[in-house]
């Protein structure tokens, strides 16, 4: 129950989720953009 508690106290968990998606995000637009640059 502590472990569950911090998790929901810790903002680093839902920042960490947020920036996980972003990256992704960003990555796909990235990688996407490279490859209309290249082709």
């Amino acid at each position: 129950m502590k472990t569950m508690n911090l998790q929901e106290e810790n903002p680093f968990a839902k920042t960490g989720l947020l920036l996980n998606s972003d990256t992704k995000f960003v990555l796909f637009v990235t990688i996407r953009h490279v490859f209309s640059y290249y082709l």
